[in-house]
């Protein structure tokens, strides 16, 4: 499996807890903030034996600071990642399902911004008269 497997995609996006404004605190995120390279951890974690995934992912639970997130359940949210872990054997999925959730919030957040940016035109427009 190499590093940017996109078969990681699932675990790393997944959520581990709320964040700071109950914000939800994803896998890639609380990785990048441990100092450590997401992809690599999770390809590393994906060739090991569930056991080992699961006791390294157990340290890396414990070791995200309460400031980021508060993590209700840490057992159930390591099993619950060590089943997102694909295997070396697992199929590649189908790309337009691995995407489709992203081009929906893109989509999303482009709307937001042009709507943002037609109020501040108003907003600055009834201002200049």
């Amino acid at each position: 499996m190499t590093q940017l497997d996109s078969r990681l995609e699932r675990f790393l996006f997944a959520v581990i807890g709320d964040g700071e404004g109950d914000v939800p605190l994803s896998v890639i995120s609380a990785m990048a903030r441990c100092g450590s390279d997401p992809w690599a951890e999770a390809a590393h974690l994906s060739t090991l034996p569930k056991a080992k995934a699961a006791d390294a992912l157990t340290l890396f639970v414990a070791k995200i600071s309460p400031r980021w997130c508060s993590v209700s359940d840490p057992p159930a949210t390591v099993a619950h990642l060590v089943k997102l872990l694909p295997t070396p054997e697992s199929p590649m999925p189908d790309p337009r399902s691995l995407f489709s959730h992203f081009r929906a919030r893109y989509q999303r957040a482009s709307l937001t911004i042009l709507i943002g940016m037609l109020s501040i035109a108003v907003v600055v427009g009834y201002a200049l008269r």
